[in-house]
């Protein structure tokens, strides 16, 4: 079994051989941990319903849905996502941010179902949108809902579903609230110093490696042709 690369007392050797690159490497990783900032988002969800037009004398409630209702927004998230298969929401609280996206839109059909299968009690869907600016992500929010309600509406002209019967978007009654996502300041600092001092010890090690293969391609290269030629001691008359 090989040992270590380099041991730690070889390692101390090395910083205290090559201090001016250690120095280097430390003032990089100083100036760049101050000008760290963590990237700042802002984000908007709204979860909305694919239901029946209410009647005026008997409303509609999650309870009075059809049972249409959820195989229809199935399919309708197929049609609105097209080849893109989004992952499920197993959780309402599951967001893009916390995915790592910084600048997305999603529509998922809430499924509570665990890895074994889908399980979807209600035809909801989470419209969720993360970016840069308030205005982008209300605006993308708005436009989003706006493509699913006309998807739906197109889905069921194609099937020639009664007018009197056809599913409609119903939005919340209380509109979405924008929240700022901001990353922690002293987590992006302390990754910019890891990555910049791993770098600088990578270096080390690297430029310590240097004369040993210098040394080796010099015993490897192949003698030429003046030193393979016979060495002629004396010269005799013919």
């Amino acid at each position: 079994m090989k040992g270590p690369l380099v041991t730690s007392r070889r390692f101390l050797q090395l910083v205290r051989r090559f201090w001016f690159v250690v120095a280097l490497g430390v003032a990089v990783a100083g100036l760049l941990a101050l000008r760290t900032a963590p990237e700042t988002v802002f984000w908007v969800k709204q979860s909305v319903t694919v239901v029946q037009p209410a009647e005026p004398t008997t409303p509609k409630t999650l309870e009075d849905l059809p049972s249409t209702a959820v195989p229809a927004a199935t399919v309708l998230m197929q049609i609105v996502n097209g080849n893109h298969s989004a992952p499920r929401s197993n959780a309402a609280d599951a967001t893009l941010y916390g995915e790592g996206k910084r600048d997305a839109v999603s529509a998922r059909l809430r499924d509570v179902g665990g890895q074994w299968g889908s399980v979807i009690p209600n035809p909801i869907i989470d419209v969720q949108v993360v970016g840069p600016t308030p205005e982008g992500v209300s605006a993308q929010l708005t436009a989003e809902t706006d493509r699913i309600a006309t998807a739906l509406a197109t889905l069921q002209q194609r099937l020639h579903v009664d007018p009197t019967r056809q599913l409609v978007i119903q939005p919340p009654q209380v509109g979405p609230s924008v929240v700022e996502v901001s990353g922690s300041r002293t987590r992006a600092r302390a990754a910019t110093v890891a990555i910049v001092l791993l770098a600088t010890g990578t270096l080390l090690v690297a430029l310590d490696r240097l004369p040993t293969r210098a040394a080796r391609r010099s015993r490897r290269t192949p003698a030429g042709p003046a030193s393979r030629a016979p060495r002629i001691l004396e010269r005799r008359p013919a």
